[in-house]
């Protein structure tokens, strides 16, 4: 099974996805040029069942740099969840 990831740059604000691999593009329905950019919490990802607490557990260990597992559900470009 091919990992899905991104890589994001943490020294700037809103820490932006800097690159995705192609999994991750065909898994959430974008392209590359329209994930570049965007932030690492994924809200363009979000939807109406995505767990606020999830949304606060990502949005943390963001900003305090710590390693954590964030189960959350989220919701390509075609509106199913993934």
């Amino acid at each position: 099974m091919e990992r899905k990831f991104l890589i994001a740059n943490a020294l700037l604000p809103r820490t932006p996805i800097i690159f995705c691999n192609d999994v991750f593009c065909h898994l959430c329905g974008y392209t590359r040029a329209e994930i570049i950019q965007k932030s690492a919490c994924l809200e363009f990802l979000y939807g109406p069942l995505t767990s606020p607490n999830a949304i606060k557990d990502i949005r943390l260990a963001l900003s305090d740099f710590e390693e954590r597992e964030i189960t959350m559900l989220l919701y390509p470009k075609d509106g199913t969840t993934i």
